[in-house]
């Protein structure tokens, strides 16, 4: 069966072709159609004009019981964004696009990926250049859309691992989200959000009025003419962009503001913000993660886009502009979903290898592990997870770029509804790791104390098959 001047909507977007060839066709045991489509043409658009649209000689679009999906990869981009938001036509050195309207996996046939489970929308520029002003973003951005609670069309726009650049001077690696609105009666249209980044020659630079050289800085955009207010999801995290409309110091309103300039870095995660002293040993905030973690270089109104943890009122000491650092005060995590962590910490972090090393803060030496690593330490401390609570005499954190390792000495686990705790778990050795999709753990030498009267307390050795000579052995709870 063959088609011309096709036509097709899919999650409120236009697919078109010029022509389309049908045929059916079995993959992984189950009988699909596959739309053979020429001259392929997919718009993405907020409600009233097509934002972005990408044209492929051809496509196959794959559609079963359930809905469609297609994977192209290669063709054209042109744009047409609102409030002076541009990404220029030869900017774009590669695009795909991802569609998936199922539920589930979707097998595209040989020789192509399969699809993750939907249902969305994607569109991904490889390498492209956003400009808004004098700003330019050059890197991977990525174009897809959402549904606010009134019904809405958000687009996000997720940045990473992209240069950040204004006036032409190249300033910083960035990573963060924005939003496209469309023009309505309280707003001009534009785009709004976050961007986190880092300048880095592998210096630091001494003059605070300047950008550190090895400093963490960040951009807020918001050229709509209005505040925005959104809350977003960009992988499994909620992302709220929170941005007032921007003025310079004499009230004039401005598109973008750069904050954290006055910000030392230290390592990948670790920055410091002296509020008293210098650089090497003072008082003020350090945060462990991706911010910064203020909007503001003196703070106190939180980044929406950091994620990590904060230590505020804190003191810290350094050995040096590039050996290692103690710091303590009062932690808090941010933008980690499902983690949520407060009291006081320390913070250690060690840039390479080394033995026999420590610092004296306030009075106290405080030994630096042997492994180069950032290290956050707090004792008699509850950590929720997954609405259970785990109480231990002490919990390591070690960050690192994609996960964040937990150590637990004499951990108890309290297992319950909410409002009754029905079974606790005890173990001196626990472990646990924190990722963006949530946490996963192994606890040995695990005691089971029951919560009603009878003597149904036991430890690893009392399971059948062991003795007191076995290890422990892992055991799964139902």
């Amino acid at each position: 069966m063959t088609a011309t001047g096709v036509t097709i909507n899919v999650l409120n977007q236009v697919i078109e072709a010029d022509s389309l060839t049908l045929e059916s066709v079995e993959y992984s045991g189950e009988s699909v159609i596959k739309l053979s489509l020429e001259n392929f043409r997919l718009s993405l658009n907020d409600g009233d004009a097509s934002l972005l649209t990408v044209t492929v000689e051809a496509a196959d679009l794959i559609v079963n019981s359930e809905g469609m999906g297609l994977r192209v990869t290669g063709g054209s981009v042109t744009a047409d964004l609102p409030g002076e938001v541009s990404v220029p036509d030869d900017s774009v050195e590669g695009v795909e696009v991802v569609l998936n309207t199922t539920s589930g996996v979707l097998d595209l046939g040989d020789d192509v990926e399969a699809l993750p489970a939907g249902p969305y929308l994607r569109i991904e520029l490889l390498d492209a250049t956003l400009t808004v002003a004098d700003i330019a973003i050059r890197g991977g951005i990525v174009f897809d859309q959402e549904t606010d609670e009134e019904g809405g069309t958000i687009t996000r726009v997720a940045v990473a691992g992209a240069m950040l650049e204004v006036s032409g001077q190249q300033v910083a690696a960035a990573d963060g989200a924005l939003v496209l609105l469309p023009a309505t009666t309280t707003n001009s249209g534009g785009i709004a959000g976050v961007l986190n980044g880092q300048v880095s020659n592998g210096q630091e630079d001494q003059n605070p009025e300047t950008f550190g050289i090895n400093a963490a800085i960040g951009v807020r955009f918001n050229n709509t003419g209005a505040p925005v207010n959104e809350t977003i999801t960009v992988g499994t995290q909620s992302v709220l962009i929170g941005v007032p409309v921007l003025e310079d110091s004499n009230g004039q309103q401005v598109d973008y503001e750069v904050f954290g300039s006055a910000l030392i870095n230290i390592g990948n995660f670790v920055t410091i913000q002296v509020d008293v002293g210098s650089d090497l040993e003072g008082s003020g905030s350090v945060f462990v993660g991706q911010g910064p973690a203020y909007l503001d270089d003196d703070g106190p109104a939180i980044n929406p886009s950091a994620v990590g943890m904060l230590l505020t009122d804190a003191s810290f000491i350094r050995d040096g502009a590039s050996g290692p650092m103690v710091a303590e005060g009062i932690i808090q995590t941010l933008g980690l979903e499902g983690f949520a962590l407060s009291g006081a910490a320390r913070v250690i972090y060690a840039g390479a290898d080394g033995e026999g090393r420590s610092l004296t803060l306030s009075g106290e030496e405080v030994i630096v592990p042997d492994s180069a690593g950032t290290y956050i330490e707090v004792e008699g401390f509850a950590l929720e997870i997954a609405g259970q609570m785990l109480s231990a005499d002490r919990f390591t954190f070690t960050y690192t770029d994609d996960e964040i390792g937990i150590e637990a000495e004499t951990l108890s686990v309290a297992l319950g509804d909410g409002s009754e705790d029905f079974l606790t778990v005890s173990s001196d050795d626990a472990s646990f790791l924190y990722r963006d999709d949530g946490f996963a753990g192994v606890i040995d030498g695990v005691e089971f104390v029951f919560a009603d009267d009878s003597d149904d307390s036991f430890d690893s050795n009392d399971w059948e098959g062991s003795d007191a000579s076995d290890e422990p052995k892992a055991k799964k709870a139902k």
